[in-house]
């Protein structure tokens, strides 16, 4: 099929489906072939409505009756490329139109029903793009979508572009090959009828058309359009603006004319283009390949009636058997069970993103195309204001949700991703030579070596034998109780799709349950094998998007096992703390050298084994870490790049989205780096040697001389790599002060780079500590959170309704970390100047508004309503600063702070702004 969004940003359509009746002799086989396929496809209704969105106007029109597999789009407009995926399952191709000019821009629609065919989709050009289907193993089907140069384009772009299009032609290896687009061209039907034309056509061949003819000649295509008897009033594909001229430019072209059964317009099919929809029928010799696996139903998400639940789960016949798998395939059985019982629906949204008067006016166009009196300027007007209402009303329905959102104070980022009826798909990836693949079998390959090398063991790690076991208390009810009300809402199902919210909302009955499930496998030191299997969603971080180290892999896990390793966690969190070192964690005119550590793939790189070994060295039962060990063994992950689940066994690295995670992995980190002996470096605070500090994998090596330093990177790396850690030799970096060497830094080799500034933590660091860089961070940070609300907030009445909605989202953005600055006049002024444009935009006043209603600074913050910025930063001071003086395990925080360096003496004049002069 082939849609195709006219100049004035409507949309016509074209359509390469499959069905219709035969045409021609066939023989038995190509026949009984195509019944099956015919009876399969046909009586099949789908339903659309063209809902403009910020790139395109996306065919969504509601025809009922359009049966199709692949729609061509041509003239889709948009700014750059893009692959996206509707929630009905749909997949949209949009390519980016000419650079600098609103021409353009070709692309797909692929119904559901054949997404999992797809093997290859590619934007060639703002003209030329592919899409190939791979029907079996050995037959692939490649549609060609183009859009050739208007008549009045230049010779050679005319000539550019087929010459373009007969390479990608001949270069498609398939074998069945479909050439359609608007090529501009027109072929007469008085022409004489060769072996690539047939005898039907309208109008006089123009310079297009004759280009088309040399086109089939040196492609072996045939002309579909051609080769079917129409009447004019079903043949003409466009229609001039002053609705005098009436040709057929649009075209259907294949090397299997045989495979063609009709080429004809669809009349009923009406969006307000120039163009009309053209729809070919065609037939296959092999039958479409079924989908490789079952795909589940989207999540969703319901609420929960803890009293339905409780009954559902007394009256429900709860099973138990010996076999801790089948155990828990019973015990999900009856959670699903109760969850079903228990879902209460949330209240419908019935309302359409179309209201009535969109409605209207779009029945009155149908009504108006129907009439053959109708005038030019009745159908001009009808569509401008088609577009027109429709547009209105979806913005309105949009700013209907957002209000209501802001005013239940729920998530404004889940409402948006509600309103988002697609998503992204990855559409190319580079492999490991760095060729890019768009090949979809080729990126799943990619996607499978990546991840199967990244959690292979590559170390092998002496594992310490654990003394005998001892026998671990019972799980309580109360434990279990506490660490649901500690596990965070609307979190994704894992693999036996029990949610987080359905947990939240257990029972007695259900948390009797599992707690008799949990002390079953912790008194048989073993887990279910559904456990062992995650769902793994790949998150892109930034930078290229075709670089698979790009994207951090989340995994979906059981919900019901998270909440077992929180109980587990719960217990050890307090000793697993006090394993951690006091690293974890003013004017200084001597060398000072900050090297910043950065790991590859931190989380998913640390042996196993050497998590066991920290474990046993910082003195957990050894009931639990056996217990975690079969939490870790044998475990795999399923990637779900488009269609097929492709398997990855996890040999190493802690799993990011257990909440155990962290603390393992930190422990593991801190147990390899107590091999290291730095009591006697780093620089000399209050007698006692500072060599690093440490978040989880954030790391920072303290020294005052460059050989100093080289020896601690060297030795860090050495025992990062007897845990499998890798240090990233391009964003490890090395910051020095003026008084410090200048010589580089190296690594195997490998010269570190040397940076001014450095973002640690989310904190800007650098030698000069000029808060001015850091709140320019903050201000541009506060500015795309007040983007995010900007338009709830102007939808809102409530005064302290959107005052809340900026304290709550921007406020915290602009003043991150502030309870860490050294503060002066100059800081604490830029900070006022930015909360000052920040509050004008919430209400929507500039300066020359401000200024001509004589509204004064404390005029404004009367209207907002919003807290202060400066107080905010000095409230978190004042409680860091508390939490500074209490702490008692003399960490580095509290030693930094009072720190005077008695062995430098003060310069003449005015001394730096120390943190703590405020509080004096």
């Amino acid at each position: 099929m082939r849609v195709r969004s006219g100049a004035d940003g409507s949309t016509s359509s074209k359509c390469t489906g499959a069905d219709g009746d035969l045409k021609g002799p066939v023989d038995k086989n190509r026949r009984r072939i195509w019944s099956a396929q015919d009876k399969k496809i046909r009586g099949m209704e789908t339903a659309y409505e063209f809902v403009p969105t910020t790139a395109v106007p996306l065919p969504r029109r509601r025809t009922k009756r359009l049966r199709f597999d692949v729609i061509a789009l041509q003239e889709t407009k948009t700014k750059e490329t893009a692959i996206k995926k509707t929630n009905d399952g749909h997949l949209f191709v949009l390519g980016a139109k000419v650079d600098g000019k609103n021409v353009g821009g070709v692309g797909f629609l692929v119904h559901r029903r054949i997404e999992h065919l797809i093997d290859l989709t590619e934007v060639l050009s703002p003209r030329l793009a592919i899409l190939r289907l791979r029907i079996d193993k050995r037959t692939t089907v490649s549609i060609i979508n183009c859009y050739a140069p208007t008549s009045t384009a230049t010779d050679g772009e005319k000539d550019a572009f087929y010459k373009e299009l007969e390479e990608v032609t001949k270069n498609e290896r398939s074998y069945y090959k479909y050439v359609v687009g608007d090529f501009n061209a027109v072929i007469h039907e008085e022409s004489p009828a060769t072996a690539r034309t047939g005898p039907h056509g309208i109008g006089v061949t123009n310079e297009n058309g004759e280009r088309l003819m040399d086109l089939l000649e040196a492609c072996n295509l045939f002309h579909g359009n051609s080769f079917f008897v129409k009447n004019v009033s079903r043949r003409w594909t466009w229609e001039s603006p002053n609705a005098a001229t009436r040709s057929e430019i649009d075209h259907v072209l294949t090397n299997r004319k045989w495979s063609l059964l009709d080429v004809s317009v669809v009349e009923a099919f009406r969006t307000g283009s120039d163009h009309r929809l053209v729809r070919a029928k065609i037939r296959l010799r092999a039958k479409l390949r079924r989908r490789d696996h079952f795909r589940p139903p989207p999540i969703r998400l319901p609420r929960y009636d803890t009293s339905a639940m409780e009954v559902a789960a007394v009256q429900y016949a709860w099973q138990e058997a010996q076999d801790l798998t089948h155990d828990y395939d019973l015990l999900v059985n009856g959670l699903l069970h109760c969850a079903t019982a228990s879902a209460v629906s949330g209240r419908a949204n019935s309302r359409s993103r179309i209201d009535g008067n969109a409605r209207t006016l779009l029945q009155q166009r149908a009504a108006v195309y129907r009439n053959s009196a109708s005038s030019l300027l009745e159908r001009a007007t009808i569509n401008k204001a088609c577009r027109i209402a429709v547009r209105e009303s979806i913005q309105r329905y949009k700013d209907t949700r957002l209000k209501e959102a802001a005013e239940a104070r729920a998530s404004l980022k889940r409402c948006r991703k509600d309103l988002n009826d697609s998503r992204s798909i990855i559409a190319v990836m580079r492999d490991a030579m760095g060729r890019p693949q768009t090949s979809r079998t080729k990126i799943e390959e990619i996607a499978v070596s990546y991840y199967t090398n990244l959690f292979r063991s590559t170390v092998s790690v002496p594992r310490i034998p654990t003394p005998t076991q001892e026998v671990a208390p019972r799980i309580e009810e109360w434990e279990v109780e506490r660490a649901i009300r500690q596990m965070k809402p609307r979190k994704a199902p894992g693999p036996d799709r029990i949610s987080a919210d359905f947990l939240k909302s257990a029972s007695h009955t259900i948390i009797k349950q599992l707690t008799k499930r949990f002390n079953k496998y912790l008194d048989a030191q073993r887990i279910p094998d559904q456990w062992k299997k995650s769902n793994t969603v790949l998150l892109f971080k930034k930078g290229e998007r075709d670089q698979m180290k790009n994207y951090r892999p989340i995994a979906l896990l059981s919900q019901p096992y998270k909440l077992f390793t929180k109980i587990i966690l719960n217990r050890l969190e307090r000793q697993l703390d006090e394993y951690q070192p006091v690293e974890q964690a003013g004017e200084y005119k001597q060398p000072l050298l900050l090297c910043f550590i950065d790991y590859a793939k931190a989380f998913d790189s640390v042996e196993h084994n050497s998590v066991w070994n920290a474990l046993h060295h910082a003195g957990v039962d050894p009931c639990y870490i056996n217990l975690l060990e079969q939490c870790n063994t044998d475990t795999f992950t399923t990637i779900r790049m488009f269609q097929r689940e492709l398997r990855v066994p996890m040999e190493k690295g802690v799993r990011q989205g257990d909440t155990i995670s962290p603390k393992l992995f930190t422990t593991a980190l801190n147990h390899a780096m107590l091999q290291l002996d730095w009591d006697d470096k780093g620089i000399n605070i209050d007698g006692r040697k500072l060599s690093n500090l440490r978040f989880a994998d954030d790391i920072v090596l303290i020294s005052q001389n460059r050989e100093e330093l080289q020896r601690m990177v060297e030795e860090l790396d050495d025992v990062s790599k007897a845990i499998g850690l890798t240090m990233n030799r391009s964003k490890t970096m090395v910051m020095r002060n003026e008084w410090a060497d200048a010589s580089p830094i190296t690594l195997e080799g490998t010269t570190l780079p040397f940076t001014d500034s450095y973002v640690y933590l989310g904190r800007l660091i650098s030698m000069d500590n000029n808060l001015r860089a850091e709140i320019m961070r903050r201000r541009r940070c506060a500015w795309a959170a007040i983007g995010n609300i900007k338009e709830a907030a102007h939808l809102v009445s409530d005064k302290k309704l959107r005052a809340d909605l900026f304290d709550s989202t921007v406020l915290p953005a602009l003043c991150y970390a502030s309870e860490t600055w050294a503060e002066n006049k100059t800081s604490t002024l830029m900070l006022v100047r930015a909360q000052r444009a920040l509050e004008r935009t919430l209400l929507k006043i500039n300066r020359a508004k401000q200024r001509s209603l004589n509204l004064r600074s404390a005029d404004m913050r009367s209207m907002s309503g919003i807290r202060d910025a400066e107080v905010y930063a000095w409230n978190a001071k004042k409680r860091w600063a508390g939490h500074v003086v209490r702490r008692t395990d003399d960490r580095w925080t509290t030693r930094v702070t009072f720190w005077y360096p008695r062995e430098i003496k003060r310069t003449l004049g005015r001394s730096a702004t120390r943190w703590s002069d405020p509080l004096k």
